[in-house]
């Protein structure tokens, strides 16, 4: 299955993802996209499967819907972005009109997918940009200016900048019940891409958020997990007015 063939009448919701979303872009940064499909039939009565379909270089990235909802499910952060984007970086042109109700209804119900189960996934994905900061990974060891803000800081300002981000998402989404993908702090967190901040207080930071996301997790009004069943009971709604609206 290609890209086009998605976009061409499986696609249901689609929008930019990465620095454009977050208003951390600058001249140079890659345009990420990211969007939502439901296969066919023949990928739920027969024997044919597909999880997600991506470009060469991994700038546009579109998820099956049933791979959507486990990884929504399990507070995935750039999963749960897709439903909290700002208006104006939804990219519904891309999606044929008739399915564009599918993807709106996606948006209705995000809530769903909130539970405190964003602690791990936010503070896991933190962990592990703090954990290799200082590294050459092999993703960075791709990207020459990644390597050049490693020779010149000593660490990886970019990865940092994602850091801290996650932890300050994650803090919000525990104490507030909302997701704020487009960031207030954008200009905090290019300064910290830029490397105005040293290695060690950009450490002191994440220890810091380390200890209000605990408080917030214990204090947090959200479930302890999603609703699953209602969760369910979504999918199986949109598939089956989907499949129905094909036959048609």
């Amino acid at each position: 299955m290609t890209i086009k063939e998605v976009e061409h009448n499986q696609l249901i919701l689609c929008g930019y993802g990465g620095s454009i979303t977050y208003g951390t872009n600058n001249p140079d940064s890659d345009v990420d996209i990211r969007g939502v499909f439901i296969p066919p039939k023949s990928y739920w009565l027969g024997l044919d499967s597909v999880e997600q379909v991506t470009d060469q270089l991994n700038d546009v990235v579109y998820y099956e819907l049933r791979k959507f909802f486990n990884l929504a499910l399990n507070a995935n952060p750039n999963i749960l972005e897709i439903l909290w984007l700002r208006d104006n970086h939804y990219l519904w042109n891309k999606v044929p009109k008739h399915l564009q109700k599918f993807g709106k209804k996606l948006i209705e119900n995000r809530r769903v997918f909130l539970s405190k189960k964003v602690r791990h996934s936010y503070m896991g994905y933190a962990y592990a940009q703090f954990h290799r900061m200082d590294k050459l990974n092999k993703n960075v060891g791709m990207n020459q200016k990644r390597v050049d803000s490693i020779n010149k800081f000593g660490f990886d300002t970019k990865n940092s900048m994602h850091l801290i981000r996650l932890c300050k998402m994650g803090l919000e989404v525990l104490t507030e019940g909302e997701l704020f993908v487009f960031r207030e702090d954008a200009q905090f967190l290019r300064q910290i891409r830029e490397g105005k901040y040293s290695y060690q207080e950009l450490s002191d930071m994440f220890h810091k958020y380390e200890n209000l996301v605990e408080e917030a997790y214990v204090r947090s009004e959200l479930p302890s997990k999603p609703d699953v069943n209602k969760a369910k009971e979504l999918l199986t709604e949109m598939v089956e007015e989907y499949l129905f609206a094909r036959e048609d």
